[in-house]
Parts: C-alpha cells; sequence; structure tokens
C-alpha cells in the first residue's frame, strides 16, 4: 500500500503490512492536498543502528498502528502508548502498552532533529509534532475523535489503486 512520508512531501511509501518493511519512493513534485490517503508512514534507526518502518494506516472501518512486523488496532481496548524524550534529548523512547504492560518498544536516536531543535530559535510544538511522527501517535492516535476524523478522510488500499487507475485513463 502506497503511504505518505510523515515529514516529507517529496517522499511516499511502499508500505507491505506482511513483511513490515516500507520501499521508499521519490515524489517527482509535492503531493496534491486532495491525493487519496491511505495513512502515513515513518522509518526511525534504533540505537543499535537497525531500521524499523512504522506506519498508520486505515483498512475497512479501522486504522492500525504497525512497527515492522507488529501490528495492533487503534480500537483495541487498553491499547496506549507512550513516548518520552530522554534526558540526553538526543534519543526518545516510545512504547505500546496491552492493559498497562509494554508490548512493544523502541528507543531511537534523532541527533539531526535534536541539533535543529536547538539551534533554531523559533522551534515550537507544531515542529516538535512534524518532526516525531511517534510523539504525534502517543498524543492523537487513541483519542476516538481524531480515529473518525481520520476514518472519514482516508481512502482504503483499494480505493486509492481505483482513483490512480481512473486518473491514468483520463
Amino acid at each position: 500500500m502506497r503511504l505518505r512520508c510523515w515529514n516529507s512531501v517529496w517522499l511516499d511509501g511502499d508500505f507491505s503490512p506482511e513483511r513490515g518493511q516500507v520501499r521508499q519512493k521519490l515524489v517527482p513534485r509535492p503531493r496534491h492536498p486532495r491525493r487519496p490517503l491511505v495513512g502515513w508512514y515513518a522509518v526511525e534507526k534504533t540505537r543499535q543502528g537497525e531500521r524499523i518502518a512504522l506506519a498508520l494506516y486505515g483498512e475497512g472501518d479501522a486504522i492500525f498502528f504497525q512497527a515492522g512486523k507488529r501490528r495492533w488496532p487503534l480500537q483495541q481496548p487498553g491499547l496506549t502508548f507512550e513516548y518520552a524524550r530522554l534526558p540526553d534529548q538526543r534519543n526518545s523512547r516510545f512504547a505500546v502498552l496491552e492493559d498497562g504492560r509494554v508490548s512493544w518498544e523502541i528507543v531511537y536516536a534523532h541527533d539531526v532533529r535534536a541539533f535543529f531543535s536547538v539551534a533554531d530559535p523559533a522551534y515550537d510544538a507544531q515542529e516538535f509534532e512534524n518532526d516525531h511522527f511517534l510523539f504525534f501517535i502517543a498524543t492523537h492516535a487513541v483519542k476516538a475523535d481524531w480515529q473518525a476524523a481520520a476514518l472519514a478522510r482516508w481512502t482504503t488500499p483499494e480505493d486509492t489503486r481505483q482513483a490512480t487507475r481512473r486518473s491514468a485513463t483520463g
């Protein structure tokens, strides 16, 4: 399925839920705002150097968060997320909790983003959210009103394929 890159209008990603991987593609020009949207992706690198594909996407009447091959429906009872910047400000921790117990977590480095957040005197909360996909997920994804708005706006992967075929044929 084709997902939009969280922090670049110049990238899209072909995300495979089965493999838990994304293949990034350069977009020749910025996306049109009305282009069909299935969801978003980001790739983070753990402190050990492993790259993890992360995705937030709609499928039917559900929204899923996926980290690698692990996947959670956002409507799952007892599902919550935690996000924290570590004291060094160059690393963050994100965790998926099911009924209060950590079922998956990542500690990831973001040296370049940390540098710009300190170097830019105008850097604010909106820019932080734009830089940190997992912070956005922890802050918004389990809210019922956000989920309803996303489902109303997002299309399914099948709808996207049909819209692409229609636009290609005229």
